[in-house]
This record gives structure tokens, sequence and C-alpha cells, in this order.
């Protein structure tokens, strides 16, 4: 089978092809001047049609009938084990340069495919094989709805971004679902079982229709000669949570925090076959491709659906990242574009996190440009972990170094590309810091105990806070062990008793008439999220209006308090004034 061969044979293997049956199969018998013509072939002389090549919305098009349930009053070929080639540049060539293929193979023998794969190759101007035009993308339909890949049919266009609400996108990321995908022809892979995401994987936790949660497993290539030479090893995992379950119809996902593993020794998993008999298609079609390596498996190696989750938190990573969405305005599927060590007041933006002539947290433009809180373990020394910080009841990641947080106190800016502004997003791209949050490990025991304020982004400390002194053990908790439904009920935990203790001071506060129309506000919340959102900075700000009134032994007091997370003192101080 080609895809076991050196890709230098396959040219070979290729060649001779062309010479033997010529390049009339791979070129377009239609008429340009008639858009009404359909030619309808029986290949393999059995009395039945097995192509039909037409025109359609523009575009020269051919049909494979890999099943031979086509009829002669067909007038397209099926979304059932049949495959289409779309001649994109109209050169009358087909899967040639820019020209796409789409293949729909039904295993389980259901009547519906399950998967499809779609391949387009690079246009004629791109200078490099990956990116522009090119795609090797595999979706699977892990939960049997029928909804795979979209394609715009009046264009032929892969519309990987399409969305018709604030994050209910039309390809198949809802549900329990799978894809494999690369920005490069299938032709330039060393194997095409194998691929780039591989897989990122959706799971729908509580079966209401919507994702809780996303993996996204890469293997990292090696180029070599244009060919990209994929190892089966999984060399960095990505996972993140819906993690207030706020996703409904309209806004099938929503996630608010994400992990990313990297570095350190890569899990390999060549041994994860997952066979898809129909992929393979009958030896009649392969003379009308020029690039077969991918039509000739019937497998697709990947980390299974089930199992995904286990390899995100195998042992051996390098280091890890933690964003959380504080402002909650990202309704993304990705969210795999992370906040990374830099400068918390630079805005610099490139498509590629690596560029190094960019030093800010949110460098990579598919970052949210304000808003969101990064934490950083440089040598995984966390293993993922999570702790509750005593001052703010937030997760923070154990064995972090150090962490961000550029406040976007209205949710006013994002900026993320590419696919423009879903649901409440918006547009803008912040150009200036609003309010900065630091956090440090000066210990290196793990925690964070040093706390750092710019309350209005001009790069100048307002407030330092030690917590050297906090001699309480704090809890542990493991995302690997808990799950998405054990990070979601810890959360509702945790913001049910942070909204109770922020009532609390409100109610204090309000006895010696000091509350104001924006601690009113605050003090009033419905789902789990805006109580997670409103009980910290209705805290805050009772904690800043305080801080700003008390002095000496009572402004020291007061921050112990806050900052140790003892409400009963807070209400007793404010009791005193």
């Amino acid at each position: 089978m080609l895809q076991y061969l050196h890709p230098l044979t396959i040219i070979i293997i290729l060649v001779i092809n062309s010479l033997c049956f010529g390049s009339e199969f791979w070129t377009s018998q239609l008429d340009s001047n008639n858009p009404q013509q359909v030619i309808k072939l029986d290949v393999d002389n059995d009395g039945d049609i097995d192509i039909i090549e037409r025109w359609w919305n523009g575009k020269r098009v051919r049909w494979f009938d890999e099943n031979d349930d086509m009829r002669k009053t067909d007038q397209m070929g099926d979304i059932v084990n049949d495959s289409l080639q779309v001649d994109m540049d109209g050169d009358g060539i087909y899967d040639g340069d820019s020209d796409m293929t789409i293949d729909w193979s039904n295993n389980d023998k259901d009547g519906r495919a399950d998967v499809q794969v779609i391949a387009i190759n690079p246009n004629r101007t791109q200078k490099q094989l990956w990116g522009g035009s090119s795609h090797y993308m595999v979706f699977v339909d892990v939960d049997k709805d029928g909804v795979l890949g979209y394609i715009d049919w009046q264009k032929f266009e892969l519309a990987c971004w399409r969305y018709t609400g604030a994050g209910n996108f039309s390809p198949d990321y809802n549900g329990d679902s799978i894809f494999l995908k690369i920005h490069v022809p299938p032709y330039a892979v060393n194997d095409a079982r194998l691929s780039w995401e591989n897989p990122f994987a959706f799971y729908d936790t509580d079966d209401d229709g919507c994702t809780e949660m996303a993996i996204r497993l890469i293997d990292l290539a090696v180029q070599k000669d244009n060919i990209y030479e994929y190892k089966g090893e999984v060399g960095e995992a990505y996972v993140t949570y819906d993690i207030d379950n706020d996703s409904q119809r309209g806004n099938e996902f929503d996630f608010d925090m994400s992990l990313k593993f990297f570095g350190g020794k890569a899990a390999d998993y060549m041994n994860a076959k997952n066979k898809y008999p129909a992929l393979k298609v009958p030896q009649w079609v392969l003379p009308y491709f020029q690039h077969t390596n991918w039509r000739t498996i019937d497998e697709l190696i990947y980390v299974p659906h089930e199992k995904c989750y286990d390899a995100v938190f195998a042992k051996g990573w390098g280091g890890c990242y933690f964003t959380f969405d504080e402002d909650d305005d990202d309704h993304r599927w990705e969210r795999v574009e992370f906040y990374q060590p830099g400068d918390p007041y630079a805005f610099c933006r490139k498509f590629w996190d690596r560029a190094n002539d960019c030093n800010s947290l949110s460098r990579h433009v598919q970052c949210d440009s304000l808003g969101d809180r990064g934490e950083w373990d440089l040598d995984n020394s966390g293993n993922g972990q999570f702790y509750i910080g005593s001052w703010d009841k937030k997760f923070h990641l154990f064995g972090a170094e150090t962490g961000a947080w550029t406040v976007d106190a209205n949710a006013q800016y994002w900026g993320g590309t590419p696919i423009g502004t879903p649901g409440n997003s918006s547009s803008k791209q912040a150009t200036k810091a609003q309010e900065v949050v630091l956090y440090k490990d000066t210990d290196n025991n793990g925690f964070f105990d040093e706390i750092s304020y710019d309350y209005d982004g001009d790069q100048k400390i307002d407030l330092i806070i030690s917590l050297l002194d906090e001699k309480d053990k704090i809890e542990l908790f493991d995302p690997a062990k808990l799950g998405w439904s054990g990070l979601n009920e810890k959360f509702r935990q945790i913001t049910s008793q942070s909204w109770h203790d922020a009532l609390m001071m409100y109610s204090a506060l309000w006895k010696k008439g000091l509350c104001t129309p924006a601690l009113d506000d605050l003090a009033i919340a419905s789902s789990t999220w805006e109580k997670y959102h409103n009980a910290y900075w209705l805290k805050e700000r009772i904690f800043r209006l305080l801080d700003a009134r008390l002095k000496g032994d009572d402004q020291l007091r007061l921050r112990k308090a806050y900052f140790h997370g003892d409400t009963k003192s807070l209400c007793s101080l404010i009791d005193e004034l």
C-alpha cells in the first residue's frame, strides 16, 4: 500500500501511472462553453454509471460512485461512500493546483457517512506547501449525529470558521466528535494515516448536545525536502473546559479555562490504529488522481476519543501553561492560543506565537488581546494541578512560577482572528492596559505568595501583598482525576462560598451606610458565572474602599484578613468603623 512507501517511490509510481494511463484521466472532458453539459461514464463496463462529470455553481466537478449504487437518472453522486473532485482554479485539470477532493465513507453500514476527508492542494502563488489553500482534514462522527465538516457549496469553500451563534459552529465541533487536521496537502505527508492536530476532540459530558470540554493533541512534524514527517508522537497537549456549563442553544460551547502541556518526552501513539475500511477506494478510481497516497489507506492513526484525556495528563511533560478567560468574552472552540510569559503592558500581535520580536502576553492574534489570566509552570513541577487562592477564590496553577491577569473590566476588547467576533466578543483590540495583577512564587514551593496590583495600568504598582506568612495547608486538586464533572462541581462549590462571603461583607458595609450604586449592582447575580464574577469584584471593591480609608494597624488587619480569606474578621472590622 502506498502509505508505507517512501515519498520518492510514490512519485515514481505516479509518473508511471501517468505514462500508462495518460493525463486525460486528470483532465476534464467538459466543454467550457456548455455549462449545461453532463457526462456519465461506465468505467467498469457493468452497465451502470460510475462517474458523473458536470458543471456545478460555475465549477467543473467529478463524482466517483465508489459503492456502485449510482443510477442512470442521477445527476450527482451521493454523500455516502462516494467522492467528489472540484476543479477550483478552472484550468480543466482535477487534483491539481488549488483543487479540492471530498470523500464520504460509511464504515458501520448504517447508511450515513461516519468519516469525511477533505483534501485541498496548494495554489500556484503560495511559496510553501504549508498554509494558503492547503488542507488535509478528516471529520469522524463519534456521536453518530450525521454532522461532519461544513462546505459552502456556492463557493466550494471549507468553512471551518462558519458559525450561527455565539459559539455554534457549522462544522461538527459540538457534542462528541473528532477532527484531524494539517495545513498541507496529503501528498506532502510522509504517512497519510497521521496528521498534525491528531486529534482535535470534543466532549458532551452531560448529554445535552453541547460541548463541555475539548482536547487538542499535536504531532510535531519534521520537514524534509517538502515532506512533513510525522512521528506518531504527541508533542503537545491541550485541554479546555466549559467550567460553569453555560453552553446552550446558539452558544453550543463557551470555554473558560485551558491547560497546555509541552516539552519533555513525547508519548508514542503509533499503535492507535483506527480501522475505516471504506476509506480505501476501488482500484479503478486511482488513475483519476494525481496524488493517491490518501486514497489507498483503510485506517487512520490517532489517539481514540475515549483515551485523549489520559494522553493530556501523561507523565513526562516539560512545561505547563494555564489560561483563564476572566472576562468571559471568548466563545471559541479553540482556546488553544495561550497567554505566554511576557510583558503585560505590550500589545504587539503576531500570528505565530514563536515570533521573537513580540513579547506581549497576548502576542498570538488568536488570543484575547486583553482580559485573560495566564499562569506558567515552566518546568511542569505541578503536573497541571490546581489550588484555590484564599484571597480571590480563583483556580491557580500549582507549580507556576509567575502569572499575570490583564483586566478587561467591561469585556470591551477581544480582537481574536481569523473568524471575526462570534456572539458578544468585541472586534476591538486593546492597545493599553487597564489594570494588571501580577503573581509570583518567591519561595518556589508551588504557590503564589506575592500579589501585585497596578490599579490603573500606568505601570506603577499600587499594592504589593506578601503571603509568605500564610501557614494554612492549601488543598491541591488534580484535573486528571476529577475530569470535567469534578472540576465543574469544584467551581460551583467555590463560587457559592465566594458569593456567600461577598454578601456577608456587603451586608456589613450596608449597615454603615457606605454602599455605592456600583456595589449595589454587584450584589445581584443569577448564573454561576455572574456570581463568580460579581463575588470577586464586590469583595475587591469593598477592600479597596476600606484600604483607602484605614491607616496603621487597622489597615494591616484589613489586608491580613482579606488576603487570608477571613470573612468573619473582615465583617468584624467593618462593624468597628
